[in-house]
């Protein structure tokens, strides 16, 4: 009996899970609010800005991209640009108001709101990956941060 009501619960388990992990969509086959639907990254579709930094977003309103948000002003006006979450502490700091950058991405809307989704940020002749031509985040924290972890996990399995 014991192996009958573990083999039913493993069924109704799987079974619920399957079910929960749908996506959600509206009625009109949307994603709900919240939720925006990150159009391909296409070259084609990026756009250039440079201006001066007007502040730097310490806590982000909900629904904004994850990350570090800048907001700044060009030539075209005011426009937020996402750096993503993973910048270095380093070149965090060097980012202040009043600081004048370049940043190349996509415009995305995030609740109503541009943003720019960066995928080279430039400072001065110092050009930083964010994202790489498909937009996934290449940028990582810090060089340590990467090598310790590759040591770690040569540690933890393989050939000893």
């Amino acid at each position: 009996m014991t192996i009958h009501r573990i083999l039913i619960a493993a069924f109704f388990t799987l079974s619920f899970s399957a079910i929960t992990t749908q996506p959600v969509l509206a009625q009109d086959g949307t994603p709900p609010h919240g939720f925006p639907q990150l159009k391909a990254w296409k070259t084609a579709d990026e756009i250039t800005f440079g201006g001066g930094i007007d502040a730097v977003v310490a806590k982000n309103p909900v629904g904004a991209p994850a990350g570090l948000n800048l907001l700044m002003t060009g030539a075209h006006g005011a426009l937020y640009v996402n750096l993503g979450p993973s910048l270095s502490d380093k070149l965090k700091q060097v980012l202040t108001p009043g600081q004048s950058v370049q940043v190349t991405g996509i415009v995305q809307i995030f609740n109503g709101q541009n943003y720019i989704l960066a995928r080279e940020l430039q400072l001065g002749d110092q050009k930083i990956e964010i994202r790489n031509s498909h937009g996934f985040l290449t940028h990582t924290a810090s060089t340590a941060n990467s090598n310790s972890t590759r040591v770690r996990t040569s540690q933890i399995g393989g050939a000893r």
